[in-house]
């Protein structure tokens, strides 16, 4: 026979287990969160563009869809976003984050010489 301190314990591992393998529901999707992109770019309207040298528009618009699986739920994380940059090289590195990270579905991206 166990001891009851024991069996409290491993009766308390058990839920724990059990709690941690349930089925994923459509609304523990919907408040998951994706932490933000490391950006270099800035606010098109702010104080900061007017001292760039240069100015490269970079615009993004994809998403990153989330099944919860046969039968279940989608949830579509859309991203549309428009950020200036000091150089193209900056704008084409954030570019190529946000694709790599936001591309299914594909959407329209680009950096755009304003100055």
């Amino acid at each position: 026979m166990l001891p009851n301190a024991l069996k409290t314990l491993m009766t308390a591992a058990a839920l724990g287990l059990a709690v941690s393998v349930a089925p994923v529901s459509a609304a523990d999707l919907g408040s998951y969160v994706r932490p933000p992109v490391a950006t270099y770019g800035v606010a098109c309207e702010g104080p900061e563009v007017q001292t760039f040298p240069s100015v490269y528009l970079g615009h993004f618009a994809g998403g990153a869809s989330q099944y919860s699986g046969p039968g279940g739920s989608i949830f579509l994380d859309w991203r549309d976003e428009k950020l200036c940059f000091p150089s193209r090289r900056t704008c084409n590195r954030w570019v190529s984050s946000m694709r790599r990270d936001f591309h299914h579905p594909e959407g329209d991206y680009t950096c755009l010489t304003i100055r």
